[in-house]
């Protein structure tokens, strides 16, 4: 699920998919800024199949946080 998620992410921010990872995030990345945000989680929800509630995607922001959320819906 993670080599998913940082797939979308790299497609998204148009970074090279060996500089994203578990660690990575809008405090680490400049091009994950707001709008990109609203657009990862757009992807990620495409790609998965899910949608995230408003107040859950304000939080979702770090790859290990997406993929903890996606974890959850799951189960």
């Amino acid at each position: 699920m993670i080599d998913r998620v940082c797939k979308v992410i790299s497609n998204v921010l148009n970074e090279p998919l060996d500089q994203i990872d578990e660690s990575t995030s809008s405090a680490n990345l400049d091009k994950w800024d707001s709008l990109k945000h609203m657009n990862i989680i757009l992807a990620v929800e495409q790609e998965f199949g899910v949608q995230f509630d408003e107040e859950l995607m304000l939080g979702l922001i770090s790859v290990g946080l997406i993929v903890a959320a996606l974890n959850e819906l799951e189960n």
